[in-house]
Order: structure tokens, then sequence, then C-alpha cells
């Protein structure tokens, strides 16, 4: 197991600190680089004229995910909508099981459905209330339902294969960092299978977060705390550590040309955590020595 250090040269040079920085994603056709903040505002930024665009909600925010027609879908507090030539559509508006829940993380499968969670917004009552759910549109009507999966605090992490038929899903609890792997009906678009891919509780390397799969099947997690993103290989091994100048890494992803690039969103709780994490927030672009996958895309047509 190989430790690298990512330097603090590669923070990205913009004039924004995220408060929760997540759900990042590179838009091959437009070549920018789409995260949030999910107190409420959504970026696009442009590595090659280093322009910067904030598009901001009036609600906090789980998840985005880039549609087959190149707009955004988006997950808010309870509403899924759609902003197409900037404005906003309402496609649904779920209801949670319990009052003080938002949507959470999330992917698409390769098919076109998305792929998220649900969670209680105060963690620290650590309510096991979060579940994965499959949102599609099935002819000219928005769906959602339920995947079966175990109860969690903090559902997070997901990410598929390349072919699509495994799905993987962390808990980001103080005490139960576990990471699932499954399979994925990629017809049906359920899950039938859940095994424990690897338990962290006992390692010293932080809370499993956002994650990527690249194209050798590994699993990268972004590891709050510790500052640092683990190279998974597909049977549970942890390959590489990163360490990243941010404390807090939320959220890692591919990009760039060959997607050989990445692109690593931070979260920032205020002044305290600035006297120990002064890249608390920020963004880290770096060039590796690895390929990631395509960000699969919302079938806005239907299935």
């Amino acid at each position: 197991m190989k430790i690298n250090y990512f330097s603090s040269d590669h923070i990205l040079d913009i004039p924004i600190r995220n408060s929760v920085g997540e759900s990042s994603f590179w838009n091959n056709r437009d070549r920018t680089w789409n995260w949030i903040d999910q107190t409420g505002s959504i970026y696009k930024y442009s590595q090659d004229n280093n322009q910067l665009y904030e598009y901001k909600v009036n609600q906090r925010l789980g998840c985005i995910t880039p549609t087959d027609d190149n707009n955004l879908l988006v997950a808010g507090e309870h509403q899924i909508f759609l902003i197409r030539g900037g404005k906003e559509h309402l496609l649904f508006d779920f209801k949670h099981e319990y009052e003080g829940m938002k949507f959470g993380d999330g992917h698409c499968d390769r098919q076109g459905r998305f792929i998220l969670s649900n969670m209680y917004q105060d963690i620290s009552k650590r309510n096991k209330y979060g579940n994965w759910y499959s949102f599609y549109k099935r002819r000219e009507n928005y769906s959602i339902s339920y995947l079966n999966t175990p109860h969690l605090i903090i559902p997070n992490g997901s990410a598929f294969n390349a072919k699509g038929d495994i799905f993987y899903f962390c808990e980001t609890d103080t005490k139960y960092r576990r990471i699932f792997k499954c399979k994925y009906d990629i017809d049906e678009g359920v899950i039938y299978h859940i095994d424990l891919y690897i338990d962290l509780s006992d390692l010293n390397v932080g809370r499993p977060d956002g994650a990527s799969i690249d194209v050798d099947g590994c699993y990268w997690i972004s590891c709050l705390d510790e500052g640092m993103i683990l190279r998974i290989t597909p049977n549970g091994n942890i390959d590489q550590i990163f360490r990243t100048p941010m404390k807090k890494p939320t959220m890692c992803s591919f990009g760039g040309k060959d997607y050989r690039t990445l692109f690593i969103t931070s979260l920032c709780r205020g002044e305290l955590d600035l006297q120990e994490d002064p890249y608390g927030g920020r963004c880290l672009i770096i060039e590796t020595n690895y390929q990631g996958l395509p960000t699969p895309s919302f079938n806005i047509q239907g299935i």
C-alpha cells in the first residue's frame, strides 16, 4: 500500500470556500467541472478560461447529475427538479418518511436512472432513517422507488462499475464506517445482493464520503477528518492512499482529457475549522496516472 501526497499547489484558484462541497462531475460536452455547495449553490467551472459560474437555489441541496440533453437534474431537500435554460422545472415532490430529512448522495446508473439517498439532517442524533431510491422516467411519468438496502445514518459513496451491474455505497457515520458492494440488475434497476466490501471502522482513515470508479474497477473514496482519498481494489483491498491538503475531502471525480484529472471538493464548518484546516472548503484539481469513467447521465426521454 503506497501513500501519496497531493500538494496545496493544486488548490483551485477561485474566490469561493464551500460549506459542504459535493456531487462533482465532469461535463465533457462543454468541458466544465460541476459541483454544489449543499447550502444552496451550484457551480460550473471552465478550466480552459478559468471562468466560474454560480446558480443559487432557495433550498438545501443533496446532489446533482447531468441529463442526456445536456441540462442538470437536481435533488434538493425533498424536490427533484430540472434546470434548463436558467430556469427550474419541478419534476417530483417527494415525501420523506420523517420530518427533518433531505436528499443526500446520488449518481445515475448506466441506463439513466438517478440512484440517490436521503438522510436525517441532524446527524448528531444518529437516526438510521436513510435509504437508497431510484428516480426515473417511464413513458411520460416520473417515479421514485425504494431500493432494497438497509437503513443507514448517512448513505453515501454511490458509484457504479463500468458494466453497471455492481453498485457501491457507504455509511459516513462516525462509528459505522463501512462500504458495501451490491449486485445490480441493469434491466430492472434493483439491488438483489449486498456484501460488505470493506470495513473502515477500526482503521485511522476517517469517514467515507463521496466516491468514483476508475477503468480498472477500483473504488476511489474521499475520507473526511483524516484528509485522505483511498483507492480500493475490486476485491476490497486498499491499494493507494492519497493525502489531501484539506482535512475533510467530500467527493472525488475524474474528468478532463482522457479522464485522468481528479477533482476533489471539501467542506468547512466555519472559522473553527479553518484554524486546523486552512484549505477547508476549497477544491483541488490534479493530474493522475489513473483513468476514470465518464459520468452517466439521466435518461430524460425515459427508460
